[in-house]
């Protein structure tokens, strides 16, 4: 299924901006209605109004950091989770690796950008807990324009900080991904990140268990074991050799369920559809490879009886022989 008929990727246009078609999902109003009957309109508001340009700011991150390393980005679409960077970086390792850190960067850049103001505030000594929103509910509006500064840097930091968790499919344990490969190959690359994200996730959702305030931290630490449990499945496929999982940036630590673009624009296959074409490619190779055994064995018989006649063959070398035989009279056009 193309990306664009999927329901999960229903989206509108905001526009091209730099030679990039910028989309929101049509669920993303579903978020700052969360955010309003958590927080109020008036804070809600602002938190989803933050959120999606910090987003936005992070995904064009990735986008100028494939460019800049010779790779290529045409879209972002602002999920309700995070964002998706619809990128294809070049083949090397510092493009790989650079398109992904350039988005936690852009959180790094803002942070540093506001923090002089956070720390003129009362909120200083709060700020610096990435999964606690500093202002409580009651006092936000008091002193709007530094309320939203300290805002802006409490979720960049939070975005910084979950992305840079080594755990696919986060920035983090895309960097790691990248890294692993380089030393040890794509496959082993991605078998190794993919299993330290494991470990990670566990942690992860530890701290989620032992503390009521960040249960939800164990939530994404599910989601955190399943998408890598996901990821050695495509492995053992092979689908990670030459595929590159760059090109679907899981901003802000969420989700995406589809693979990177080709360079070619070419439709985008379903993960139903590669998987098929994963399994169909590994059954004519292992057919293959059956072939060219039968006639190396097949080849060393005949050779046995070129040498010493039927005598010298085995009972089992005879019967490999007749259905050889057999075979090839069956497939030999009459006269």
């Amino acid at each position: 299924m193309n990306q664009r008929e999927n329901p999960l990727f229903w989206s509108v246009s905001l526009g091209s901006w730099f030679s990039t078609d910028v989309r929101v999902s049509w669920y993303f109003p579903v978020l700052w209605i969360v955010f309003v009957i958590m927080f109020g309109l008036t804070y809600g508001s602002a938190i989803a109004g933050v959120l999606f340009v910090s987003v936005l700011l992070h995904e064009f991150g990735h986008v100028f950091g494939a460019r800049r390393t010779g790779g290529q980005a045409d879209e972002i679409l602002i999920w309700p989770l995070g964002g998706l960077a619809f990128v294809q970086p070049a083949r090397n390792f510092r493009s790989q690796f650079f398109t992904v850190a350039a988005g936690p960067l852009v959180n790094l850049a803002i942070c540093a950008a506001t923090l002089p103001h956070v720390l003129s505030t009362t909120y200083a000594a709060h700020c610096w807990n990435p999964f606690v929103l500093p202002i409580p509910k009651v006092d936000f509006g008091n002193a709007l324009l530094s309320d939203l500064i300290v805002i802006t840097f409490s979720l960049n930091w939070m975005g910084l900080v979950l992305n840079l968790v080594p755990a696919h499919p986060l920035d983090g344990g895309q960097m790691l991904r990248a890294i692993m490969s380089s030393r040890m190959g794509p496959l082993a690359g991605a078998e190794w990140a993919a299993k330290i994200g494991i470990v990670a996730a566990i942690c992860l959702g530890l701290i989620g268990v032992f503390n009521k305030d960040l249960s939800w931290l164990f939530g994404l630490a599910l989601f955190l074991i399943v998408m890598a449990m996901q990821e050695l499945q495509r492995i053992q496929f092979g689908e990670m050799v030459e595929d590159s999982e760059f090109g679907y940036d899981f901003s802000q630590g969420y989700t995406s369920l589809e693979r990177s673009a080709p360079a070619t624009q070419e439709p985008r296959l379903s993960i139903w559809q590669r998987w098929k074409q994963q399994r169909d490619e590994e059954r004519r190779r292992k057919e293959t490879e059956q072939e060219q055994e039968a006639e190396a064995q097949l080849d060393a018989i005949l050779a046995k009886l070129h040498e010493g006649g039927m005598a010298a063959l085995t009972s089992n070398e005879k019967r490999i022989l007749e259905r050889a035989s057999a075979k090839y009279r069956k497939g030999r056009p009459d006269a």
